[in-house]
């Protein structure tokens, strides 16, 4: 990784490019299988982990919960409910 790096840094001071203008440096960096996870996303509503059927959603507060929990919390409530965790109402 350090001479990738160092060849990047190199071609950017020729060319005279700053690297903090940039959102990412374009390196590639593999990173080694302790480093890998596998993320799983529980809903704290129904306690279920996410699927692509039902991928969490993320409410204006911050807040996420399943599509499922979602649907169930505007089909009570009409066109406005509160976020189970929080006093935001949501539309």
């Amino acid at each position: 990784m350090l001479p990738k790096f160092i060849k990047y840094y190199s071609l950017q001071a020729k060319n005279d490019l700053k690297w903090e203008r940039n959102e990412e440096i374009p390196i590639p960096n593999e990173l080694g299988k302790e480093f890998q996870f596998h993320s799983v996303f529980v809903c704290p509503v129904t306690k279920e982990v996410t699927t692509p059927e039902n991928p969490p959603m993320m409410l204006k507060c911050g807040h996420v919960i399943s599509e499922q929990s979602l649907k169930k919390l505007k089909t009570s409530h009409r066109a406005r409910f509160k976020c189970p965790y929080c006093p935001v109402e949501q539309s």
